[in-house]
């Protein structure tokens, strides 16, 4: 009886352990909540050291909280443990990109497209860090595949319509706004690009061409899906630039703040 006692509680223990790792589990792959989900990661990592996606899983969650260089170390050791996981070495180049490093970010695309080419996230994600390298027909290239692949990949449109804005091609840019707005109707950063492209509520002589830039700079950083914390900051400012246009303020520097933007802004 003493013996059974004894096994029913291990099971019951064992089956406790089994639920709660479960838990890690499903927290580093699926959950939203980057807190939770960073905790579960890093169990897991305790517990398998060797599990290359869980720690590209803490790098995701590193990466919504605002941590690059942790999100950048979390996602290299994924890869020296498995050099085919296709979204570590995307979302490597995407911290990457957010740091400035588009050449680094760069190289880590190559790769993330050689090991899933049907990925067209992988393919904007490259055309943004040929924007920041000062490829713009390289760019043209990667966002003509990434909506190949996906042709209702509404960033890829908005990207590539932001750096036909500031190349001066303004029909082309405003036919891909248009795409972005089909797909998506309320898209307010669409709306205030199409009005750019058509010359509304730009301020006249070189301060235009300036701000014009500067936010085309904003879409073009924003655009690779990036990590949320970075994304919402990108956007706030530019959400207050386009209504300092609309409002005829003519300035821009709240855009310009941010230095990855700049960084780009001034490549061209």
């Amino acid at each position: 009886m003493r013996r059974l006692m004894l096994f029913t509680i291990w099971l019951l223990v064992a089956a406790t352990a089994s639920a709660a790792a479960a838990d890690d589990f499903a927290s580093c792959a699926q959950d939203a909540n980057a807190a939770r989900k960073l905790a579960g990661c890093a169990k897991l990592i305790a517990a398998h050291p060797g599990l290359a996606s869980a720690f590209s899983g803490r790098g995701d969650a590193h990466a919504n909280l605002g941590h690059p260089a942790e999100a950048i170390a979390d996602y290299t050791r994924a890869i020296a443990l498995d050099g085919a996981l296709a979204a570590a070495f995307y979302n490597h180049g995407l911290a990457y990109l957010a740091e400035g490093e588009a050449r680094l970010a760069a190289a880590d695309f190559d790769r993330a497209i050689v090991l899933d080419g049907r990925d067209a996230t992988a393919f904007n994600g490259r055309a943004m860090a040929n924007v920041a390298l000062g490829r713009p027909e390289a760019a043209e290239a990667d966002f003509a595949r990434a909506i190949g692949l996906d042709p209702a990949y509404a960033r890829a449109f908005q990207s590539r319509a932001t750096l036909n804005l500031r190349r001066g091609r303004l029909s082309e840019a405003k036919a891909d706004f248009d795409t972005v707005l089909r797909l998506h109707p309320n898209d307010q950063s669409a709306l205030a690009g199409r009005d750019l492209a058509e010359g509304k509520g730009v301020p006249s002589g070189a301060e235009a061409t300036g701000s014009t830039t500067a936010l085309g700079s904003a879409d073009a950083v924003l655009a690779p899906d990036g990590p949320p914390p970075i994304a919402t900051s990108w956007l706030a400012r530019r959400a207050r630039a386009y209504k300092r246009h609309r409002d005829g303020v003519r300035h821009s520097q709240e855009l310009a703040a941010s230095g990855v933007e700049l960084r780009i802004v001034l490549s061209h």
